[in-house]
């Protein structure tokens, strides 16, 4: 299939004022393979809703958090064969948001997750390369992490 067309998905990028990083490892994942919380947006649906609706989703309904911003870093990568034949879509192009956790317990979805993660903003970036994060995709969002942290300095500890 020579289809030209993304699946819009959204991503949060979650710290928290310890400067953590909630990363999520799906079902189908490889052991060491572990992202943001994500999904796909229905139709309908605009990126704050999709967003909320995939926190709340993967996370629980207890996670309080607040959206810092959008990130300017976005993420167009190909599907394998099989899943573009049975989506009718050649993959994803994803657009992410800075989330602040706030409180709450987090209630993993099972039927989505394996697991999530809190890492120290000092070990994020070589989690994130054990799956498909490419390095030029990191760097850019640790420019944008860099930032936040510089311009919101009250949130963190």
């Amino acid at each position: 299939m020579d289809s030209q067309v993304y699946r819009a998905s959204v991503a949060a990028i979650i710290v928290n004022e310890k400067k953590e990083f909630l990363i999520t490892q799906l079902r189908k994942a490889r052991k060491d393979e572990f992202d943001f919380v994500k999904g796909g947006m229905d139709l309908g649906e605009n990126e704050i809703e999709t967003l909320k609706r995939e926190i709340k989703e993967e996370l629980g309904k207890d996670f309080k958090y607040d959206i810092l911003q959008k990130s300017e870093v976005y993420i167009i990568y190909e599907w394998p064969e099989m899943l573009k034949k049975q989506s009718g879509l050649r993959g994803q192009a994803r657009i992410s948001f800075w989330v602040f956790y706030k409180s709450g317990k987090i209630n993993i979805a099972k039927r989505e997750l394996r697991n999530a993660k809190w890492v120290p903003e000092k070990e994020v970036i070589n989690e994130l390369k054990k799956g498909h994060f490419r390095d030029f995709i990191l760097e850019n969002l640790w420019k944008e992490w860099t930032k936040i942290k510089k311009d919101l300095p009250a949130l963190f500890k």
